[in-house]
């Protein structure tokens, strides 16, 4: 399902800004 894949990406995104921020 499209809209599945879509959330993975965005909580993949939002996993990178966290790492990013956090150092």
């Amino acid at each position: 399902m499209v809209l599945n894949l879509f959330l993975r990406e965005l909580l993949r995104i939002r996993a990178f800004q966290h790492y990013t921020t956090d150092k």
